[in-house]
């Protein structure tokens, strides 16, 4: 008892006590400045959630995560998101292996109407050529010497899917889980703020006053084969977005089949609200500043910034290409373009005000929702099939040692520095030059693949123009969509 009186034991306590202190491990940590920097960033986050009303489903559990994260501790006590056994890292789980992204597809299937998307199928391709942000930042990743592996789970950026970007990242590349996810959510929380910009710079005053004709009335019968025939299709053609696509189409039909509603409600509310709070949670608490405040998380949100634009002015551009062959009465209104990406719904709200503000008259958010919807199917779709392509193998297990990848297919090690590293052959001088020459063959694939896609585009329509509303049209407008994929394919 005498002992536990000591002074000299009461002040071992109080001073292991005050070393592990939160206010003791800002200084006594190596750039413990930083844990105060993501804090801020967390309240910046909640600001823009609470006072801006920029997606504050997203924004406050993400915020607020940032702060959980960046705490500063000692390690060793089970606590943070890294430490094996930690509660949060048993609820990181979910985001490390991919178990969250296609719940979260589940829910937003069982909330999502694909009528203005079957009403009008040709609105499908303004979905699939808004993913030209994924090749820009593809391609950007790769001059900026990322590797591939890295490249491929930052191009999904472009496509503004952040359960998408979640699922490819944590095949690819989980070390830059936190940046990449916080990335993919924080321009789809700003797309109302981004996109703007972009659609007046690429219309004209004439082009925001079309008004396009209203969708026809979709029938239930369609409605239920829509999800049926969707998922056949696309994962006949990528069988890697079978989770994603999968659980998004079950969704759908447990909406639209009116016998389950139960499980659709379910879906709709309790099941997505959860998903969101744990994935906005721990991957906001995975952006340790330790790990995240480097130059190449700088890097990343650059290009996904860029991307974004990219993909934004590939869908409004797009729409002005294809009007050239549509005729009068039938024009779409090129303010529908930016609802490409797959920020479902915001997208589509963009396009609703940027109407409303040009013409009070004109209500664009049906329309724009078939586009925002195949921009949801065309990301899921391209970011899995990634997995197996990054590396120019079939199998998507991959190491880098140094500045150079090595890439294991079939037992063998192939080895190559970039701009051949993507399309790898056997190492040394020769294993260069094929690479070079596939990389070629690539190329050349690439041309053909997008010259056919601009033929195709032509003719589909013109013929849409006349029967947009026949089923045949439909499944027409499902293959032209996934000759865009496939080409997205060739890139990843």
């Amino acid at each position: 008892m005498l002992d536990f009186l000591s002074s000299s034991f009461l002040g071992e306590s109080v001073s292991k006590f005050v070393h592990e202190t939160g206010f003791a491990q800002l200084f006594l940590q190596e750039g413990g400045y930083k844990y105060l920097i993501m804090i801020a960033v967390g309240c910046f986050f909640l600001y823009l959630a609470i006072k801006h009303k920029f997606e504050p489903m997203l924004l406050v559990p993400i915020g607020f995560g940032i702060i959980i994260g960046n705490i500063p501790m000692v390690t060793g006590h089970g606590i943070g998101i890294y430490e094996e056994g930690s509660v949060l890292n048993y609820l990181y789980f979910g985001v490390r292996y991919g178990v969250y992204p296609p719940l979260i597809f589940l829910g937003v299937g069982a909330m999502t109407d694909f009528s203005s998307l079957i009403s009008n199928p040709k609105l499908m391709l303004i979905g699939a050529a808004a993913q030209i942000g994924i090749f820009a930042a593809y391609m950007g990743a790769l001059a900026l010497g990322f590797p591939a592996n890295e490249a491929g789970s930052i191009a999904i950026i472009g496509g503004a899917d952040g359960p998408t970007a979640i699922f490819l990242t944590s095949r690819l590349a989980p070390e830059y889980m936190g940046a990449i996810a916080i990335c993919a959510y924080s321009y789809m929380a700003l797309v109302p703020v981004i996109q703007p910009p972009v659609m007046r710079l690429l219309t004209s005053s004439r082009e925001r006053l079309i008004k396009m004709r209203p969708p026809r009335a979709v029938s239930s019968t369609e409605k239920i084969l829509f999800p049926i025939i969707g998922f056949l299709l696309t994962t006949f053609v990528v069988p890697d977005a079978i989770p994603l696509l999968g659980m998004l189409f079950l969704g759908n039909l447990l909406k639209e089949s009116g016998v389950v509603k139960r499980l659709a409600t379910t879906a709709s509310n309790q099941l997505i609200d959860i998903m969101t709070i744990l994935i906005g949670i721990t991957v906001g608490a995975s952006t340790q500043a330790s790990v995240f405040l480097t130059p190449k998380t700088l890097g990343i949100f650059v290009l996904g910034a860029c991307s974004f634009f990219i993909a934004t002015m590939g869908g409004v551009l797009f729409v002005k290409l294809m009007n050239l062959f549509l005729k009068e009465g039938n024009k779409i209104n090129p303010l529908i373009g930016n609802a490409g990406v797959s920020a479902v719904p915001a997208a589509a709200r963009v396009s609703q005000d940027m109407g409303i503000r040009y013409d009070r008259s004109n209500y664009l958010l049906m329309h724009a929702m078939g586009p925002n919807v195949a921009g949801v199917v065309g990301s899921a779709a391209s970011g899995p099939s990634g997995v197996k392509r990054v590396s120019g193998c079939r199998s998507p297990l991959f190491v880098r040692q140094g500045g150079v990848g090595v890439s294991v297919c079939g037992g063998r090690s192939f080895r190559c520095s970039w701009p051949e590293f993507s399309v790898c052959g056997p190492g040394g001088r020769d294993g260069v030059r094929r690479c070079r020459g596939r990389r070629v063959r690539l190329e050349l694939e690439l041309g053909l693949q997008l010259g056919g896609a601009v033929v195709v585009v032509v003719v589909v329509v013109v013929v849409g123009d006349v029967r947009a509303t026949d089923l045949q049209f439909l499944l027409c407008m499902f293959s032209l969509f996934f000759v865009f994929l496939q080409t997205e394919k060739t890139f990843l």
